[in-house]
C-alpha cells in the first residue's frame, strides 16, 4: 500500500515569534528545533534569519529522504527563491513550476489569500536562500518607482497578483547565496556578516529583475564564445518577438548546432529557451492588455500566435485568468 504524503502547513507571519523565541546572537534561528520537518523526512539546515526586521531570510542546505509537502499561507508579500542545486515542484495559485533540477531565481508575489505549495520528494535536495519582504518594505529600501518597470515585473513587486518569473543564476548571484551558506563567522560577526550578504543579494537580485539580458554573467560556466552567442540569442527573441525564427534558423544564425543551442541555453537561464520564448510573449501581452488599447486577437497576433484560441489558452495557463477578463476589468 502506498504510504500517504505528509503535508505541512507554514505561515510566514509566525517567524518573528519564532525568532524571538530562539535565536542567538547569530540572529539564526533553525527550523528544525521546533519539529516542523520529521526528522525522518528531512536531513540538513534550513536557519532562518531577520533582516532589519523588513524581511525574512531563509538558509536551505536539505536533502529529502521521506516525501512531504509544505504549503505556505502568504499575502502582501515577495518571495525570492536563489536555487544553487536541485528543487521542489512549486505550485503557485494555478501556476506549476515544476523542477528541472537547474538552478534559477523564482520571483513570486502573493496578494491576497496566496498560497504556495511545493512538493519535496524523497531523493532530491535543496540548496539555496529564500527572500520574504513586502512590497512596501522592498520600496523603501531601495526606493523604487514601479512606474519604470514593465506591466508584469511591476504587478509582482507590488504583489498585485500572484504570479511568478524565472531568471537565471549569474554567477554573481551563486557567490553571494554560497557566501551565506558558507559563512565562515560565528555569535554577533556572523549576524553582521549575512546582514551585509543579504543587502548584496537584495542589490544584484533588483538589478537582475530590471534588466536580465544585461545582468548575464560571461563567467557563468561558459566561453566567452558562447556567453557572446547567448546574449545573441536573446536579442534575436526580443527583436522578433511576434515572429521568433524557428530553432535551427537561430542555430544558424549564432553558429551551434540545435542540442547544443538548447543545452547551453537551459544551463545559462534554467529554462529552455522554447519556455523563455513564451514568457517573454506573455509579459509583453500582459502590457498590451493593460494598456487596453487593442482587441485580444490584436494582441495574440503583436506577440506572435497564430490565432486567439492558443492565445487565451496559453495567457490563462500562465496568469490563472484569462486575458478577456483583463481587458473587462480594465474597462470597468
Amino acid at each position: 500500500m502506498k504510504e500517504a504524503v505528509k503535508s505541512l502547513e507554514f505561515n510566514p507571519k509566525d517567524i518573528g515569534i519564532m525568532l524571538e523565541s530562539g535565536k542567538d546572537d547569530s540572529g539564526l534561528f533553525s527550523l528544525a528545533s521546533l519539529g516542523v520537518h520529521d526528522e525522518k523526512s528531512v536531513k540538513g539546515r534550513f536557519d532562518i534569519f531577520n533582516y532589519k526586521n523588513i524581511a525574512y531570510v531563509g538558509i536551505k542546505d536539505l536533502q529529502i529522504s521521506k516525501s512531504f509537502t509544505a504549503t505556505n499561507h502568504l499575502e502582501d508579500m515577495i518571495s525570492i527563491d536563489i536555487l544553487l542545486e536541485g528543487g521542489s515542484d512549486l505550485q503557485l495559485g494555478a501556476k506549476y513550476i515544476l523542477n528541472n533540477d537547474m538552478p534559477k531565481i523564482v520571483l513570486s508575489s502573493h496578494h491576497i489569500n496566496g498560497i504556495q505549495s511545493r512538493l519535496h520528494k524523497a531523493g532530491e535536495n535543496y540548496k539555496g536562500v529564500g527572500i520574504w519582504i513586502s512590497p512596501r518594505h522592498l520600496q523603501q529600501l531601495f526606493r523604487l518607482n514601479y512606474a519604470e518597470f514593465g506591466g508584469t515585473v511591476s504587478d509582482i513587486l507590488q504583489a498585485n497578483i500572484n504570479h511568478s518569473l524565472i531568471y537565471p543564476v549569474t554567477n554573481e548571484v551563486r557567490k553571494v547565496v554560497k557566501d551565506i551558506i558558507d559563512n565562515p563567522y560565528k555569535s554577533k560577526v556572523q549576524h553582521l556578516y549575512i546582514e551585509a550578504k543579504v543587502a548584496e543579494l537584495l542589490c544584484i537580485i533588483i538589478r537582475c529583475v530590471v534588466s536580465p539580458e544585461l545582468t548575464f554573467n560571461q563567467d557563468n560556466q561558459l566561453t566567452a564564445a558562447k556567453s557572446s552567442a547567448m546574449r545573441h540569442v536573446l536579442s534575436i527573441v526580443d527583436k522578433n518577438l511576434n515572429a521568433v525564427p524557428r530553432l535551427d534558423e537561430i542555430s544558424a544564425l549564432i553558429g551551434m548546432s540545435k542540442g547544443q543551442l538548447g543545452k547551453t541555453f537551459k544551463l545559462s537561464y534554467g529554462m529552455s529557451l522554447t519556455d523563455y520564448i513564451s514568457q517573454k510573449r506573455l509579459m509583453k501581452a500582459k502590457e498590451l492588455v493593460n494598456e487596453g488599447k487593442m482587441s485580444v486577437l490584436q494582441i495574440a497576433l503583436e506577440v506572435g500566435y497564430t490565432n486567439q484560441s492558443s492565445f487565451g489558452r496559453a495567457y490563462k495557463k500562465h496568469y490563472g485568468y484569462p486575458p478577456l477578463k483583463s481587458i473587462n476589468l480594465k474597462a470597468t
